[in-house]
């Protein structure tokens, strides 16, 4: 689970398996990712701080999380808020389209009122009111899963 940054970086680990075998770690059974306003697909990369983050720009499509789609990915609950302008909404549609088009089970939610922090904010005490974000992922943690019996065997501690 992540917000913004914290949504690439699982979705991207997540989905592209370069990453653990780079460690030399066999990839884990992950049973499901949670993303709040994360960037997915943010081609074309326009301000020369991001350009020169993730470069030189033949990497540039190996930061998009979009870019790894799998049919063995694990369901994902992707979260966004259509007044975001930090992370535009297209992210979360988009990538929610290429893991429906391969299968991959996925919920998005789009709450019409919310900005770039308020998807995470609405996880604090004082700010539930926004929306029902904590609802929305307890709910999706407590779906049983297909694999859930295979995930608990290997040690992952789901129940």
């Amino acid at each position: 689970m992540g917000h913004s940054a914290g949504a690439h970086l699982a979705a991207l680990v997540t989905l592209d398996p370069r990453y653990f075998a780079a460690t030399g770690l066999s990839t884990p059974a992950i049973a499901g990712v949670v993303g709040l306003s994360g960037p997915y697909d943010f081609l074309p990369l326009r301000e020369a701080d991001v350009q020169d983050m993730f470069g030189p720009p033949q990497n540039y499509p190996d930061s998009q999380p979009i870019n790894f789609v799998r049919s063995d990915a694990p369901p994902m609950l992707l979260v966004h808020g259509l007044k975001d302008d930090t992370v535009r909404p297209k992210n979360s549609v988009n990538l929610a389209a290429a893991l429906t088009s391969r299968g991959v089970p996925v919920t998005l939610k789009l709450y019409p009122k919310l900005g770039h922090s308020d998807t995470v904010a609405s996880l604090a005490v004082l700010a539930r009111g926004r929306a029902p974000t904590l609802d929305e992922i307890a709910a999706f943690v407590k779906q049983p899963r297909p694999d859930q019996a295979a995930l608990a065997a290997a040690g992952a501690g789901i129940s």
